[in-house]
């Protein structure tokens, strides 16, 4: 897929994997679309598709949620 940029494995559990994409330079909704198309032609059910918009506060958060729990883990 062309617009997608950086994929990250985020978690597996119960038959359920997350993934986390990054999109680039593509027009609202039409990845999902594209996304959705490239899961069925493979017979790959999406369970869940959400669209995340992060501006600096949302990955400020997510970084130090994410160190926060690296801690608690030590």
């Amino acid at each position: 897929m062309d617009n997608a940029g950086n994929i990250e494995f985020v978690s597996e559990e119960n038959g359920r994997t997350t993934f986390r994409v990054d999109v680039k330079d593509c027009p609202a909704g039409e990845f999902s679309k594209q996304l959705f198309f490239e899961f069925a032609n493979k017979k790959i059910p999406i369970i869940s598709q959400r669209e995340l918009e992060e501006g600096l506060e949302g990955i400020f958060v997510e970084a130090t949620k994410n160190s926060e729990e690296k801690e608690e883990k030590e």
